[in-house]
């Protein structure tokens, strides 16, 4: 027999609408200064912008003859999560070591320095799609604010 996504009609319920993986829109800003003050210092950072992903209902449906299926019962796109904005920022000094070609550099990155808690769409829409007591809850989260010393050596 058959086997794989289209074998099963209820595998194409709902199917058209939005795709699960495409924001609207998304954007990405980063930018360097070198802060000629104390000897000179680099200050960067990175923002980033992602409207929410698609998603909509699915509802697990029992007694069928071939055993319990998950059908879509609105279409992906119906509901979008919230959008993800997030702000890195790193300040670094460098050290010569010898000769112009060898550094060390000591920074500090905090990563997510505006803490918006908010559903992280990396990896699945970030959401409970099944209809359930936790429909719609969030199941992956944006990492809280996070700080991170540490050096480096260039040779």
């Amino acid at each position: 027999g058959q086997t794989g996504g289209f074998a099963d009609p209820n595998h194409t319920i709902n199917i058209e609408g939005d795709m699960r993986f495409d924001p609207t829109n998304s954007v990405k800003l980063e930018g360097t200064y070198r802060v000629p003050i104390f000897g000179g210092f680099n200050v960067s950072g990175v923002y980033n912008y992602t409207t929410g992903l698609a998603w909509g209902r699915t509802a697990s449906i029992r007694g069928l003859a071939q055993g319990s299926e998950t059908v879509r019962i609105e279409p992906v796109g119906t509901r979008r999560t919230d959008p993800v904005s997030t702000l890195d920022f790193r300040v670094e000094k460098t050290f010569p070591l010898g000769d112009a070609s060898h550094q060390v550099g000591v920074f500090l990155d905090i990563f997510n320095l505006n803490n918006r808690g908010v559903i992280d769409n990396g990896s699945s829409t970030g959401v409970i799609e099944s209809s359930s007591t936790t429909f719609g809850n969030p199941n992956v989260w944006i990492s809280p604010r996070l700080a991170r010393l540490g050096f480096r050596v260039t040779f």
